[in-house]
């Protein structure tokens, strides 16, 4: 079966906590299929009163190749972000399980990039996401202070390449 849209799935890690001061990444949670809206990654997030802070969360998520075929030259970037607030870096390896101190901290080691087209995309280590392959993606989520709320916003991570038959 090709790699297609349907076989390329996203998943939560293991720890997504929705407290200030628990860890945060680790492994794929394969029960914890992510279909689309931002609040499904980041929880509890909203803008700080007009002159407040910026509000800066961090989350980790996969792209999981569930076909029996090979993703060559598999890049990763942001297809949609309406309010233009997310960064994205790369895990090192496949299959990873990279935490960060809490969700308020930046996990060490990653630069994160404004990748908002695939002409900006980042590439999957090795350029090629194998049959049944992870691929942890850090998510940095930053919202100024002052914006009215919203109660929902879908934002859309991209993977594409070619694949193998």
């Amino acid at each position: 079966m090709p790699v297609t849209e349907s076989t390329l799935k996203l998943y939560g890690s293991q720890y997504m906590p929705e407290d200030d001061t628990s860890i945060n990444g680790g492994a794929i949670n394969v029960n914890d299929e992510i279909i689309g809206v931002l609040g499904e990654i980041f929880n509890d997030m909203y803008s700080d009163e007009a002159g407040g802070i910026t509000v800066n969360q961090y989350r980790k998520v996969f792209f999981r190749n569930e076909s029996d075929s090979n993703l060559l030259n598999a890049r990763i970037w942001i297809s949609s972000d309406p309010m233009n607030q997310l960064k994205i870096a790369i895990e090192n390896i496949k299959n990873g399980n990279d935490t960060s101190a809490n969700r308020k901290t930046a996990p060490s080691g990653y630069t994160f990039v404004d990748a908002s087209s695939e002409s900006s995309a980042l590439s999957v280590p090795g350029n090629a996401l194998y049959a049944s392959e992870n691929i942890g993606i850090w998510l940095w989520l930053s919202i100024p202070p002052g914006l009215s709320p919203v109660n929902s916003v879908t934002a859309r991570i991209k993977i594409k390449g070619q694949t193998t038959a």
